[in-house]
């Protein structure tokens, strides 16, 4: 019994020291970054190995985390807007464009989309009642589904928010604003 609580105690100790060292390389590795600034959803993963890593179709290194361009994780969904709103970045600069969707299968959906001013700079207006398809990767934020949009489709009008390497098209802009730089 004595060698029994020897081992756990011993297995306890090195379990903890795994974990915290773990932690703390999770947490130089990753950056605080907004979804609307560069197109992924926030905190994906919370400890990782290595410099780069995987989890559930998203790639993260040390300068920037995205969701990988992978044709098995992105799907398309029809559906009506319910909402169109602005959040706010993490870093105060610039508003974010988000929508809630209810799909064709009567599914709400928080949909991430962009910075506001991409959509103003593409003329692409969004309000309640529009009609749109979007392709994109589903993820669950904050216990609730939501979708971070590669292309958003309305009538004939179609705007890529997202490259092939699913890296968003307003970053690299020559008509990026100044101040946001």
């Amino acid at each position: 019994m004595k060698r029994l609580l020897i081992a756990t105690a011993i297995a306890l100790l090195i379990l903890a020291f795994t974990a915290t060292a773990a932690l703390a390389h999770g947490r130089q590795a990753m950056q605080d970054v907004d979804c609307c600034e560069n197109g992924c959803p926030e905190p994906c993963a919370q400890v990782a190995e290595g410099r780069s890593r995987h989890l559930d179709g998203y790639h993260f290194d040390q300068s920037r985390r995205y969701a990988t361009n992978n044709p098995a994780l992105t799907e398309t969904i029809n559906g009506s807007v319910m909402d169109v709103y602005q959040t706010a970045s993490k870093r105060g600069q610039e508003t974010g464009l988000h929508l809630l969707l209810k799909t064709t299968d009567e599914e709400i959906l928080d949909v991430h989309l962009g910075p506001e001013w991409y959509f103003d700079q593409q003329d692409f207006r969004l309000e309640p009642g529009d009609a749109l398809e979007i392709q994109g990767k589903r993820f669950i934020k904050d216990e609730t589904p939501a979708m971070i949009a590669f292309e958003v489709k309305k009538g004939a009008q179609i705007l890529n928010l997202r490259n092939e390497d699913s890296l968003p098209q307003w970053k690299g802009s020559p008509s990026l604003p100044t101040d946001n730089l």
